[in-house]
């Protein structure tokens, strides 16, 4: 009964991501670290949240050459979209969170709000090697610059 709205709700996800998000890579960092209206920023979080969720199940999912940015890509490790997603957005750490340290909190809270979701959501930051990456980051260890004394909640 609900598979023609799973499968059309699968299609708007798709879309919207393609056209929306991964059409314009500066996007993530613009709405997440640039912003100087918390609301925005909190919202286009709670999007990115909510959107990745949904598409936990969705199945593989090609992410588009214009998003791909080699300077400093994760190295794909899942194939659904909200792989893509939460892979885009921790490949911020690179360039842009370092640069853009005054909103951390709401970058962090993105992967806390997505761990409460539920056990799958958890499993699959254990998957994408969040934890870990987010000690280095505390350990001033990497991924990228360090940040660790730009901003007192980085601590």
């Amino acid at each position: 009964m609900f598979t023609p709205y799973l499968r059309h709700s699968r299609t708007v996800r798709a879309w919207f991501c393609q056209k929306a998000l991964f059409a314009v890579p500066s996007r993530f960092c613009e709405y997440i670290l640039e912003c100087p209206t918390a609301e925005v920023r909190t919202s286009f979080v709670r999007m990115l949240v909510y959107v990745a969720h949904f598409s936990l199940n969705d199945g593989p999912f090609s992410i588009p050459p214009l998003a791909q940015q080699p300077n400093h890509a994760v190295e794909p490790i899942g194939n659904s979209l909200s792989d893509h997603l939460l892979q885009t957005v921790l490949s911020l750490l690179w360039l842009e969170v370092p640069e853009n340290g005054r909103h951390l909190s709401q970058y962090f809270s993105l992967f806390v709000m997505y761990a409460s979701l539920g056990r799958s959501e958890k499993m699959q930051l254990l998957k994408l090697n969040v934890p870990a990456t987010f000690i280095q980051v505390a350990l001033d260890e990497g991924p990228g610059p360090p940040i660790k004394y730009q901003v007192r909640e980085s601590g």
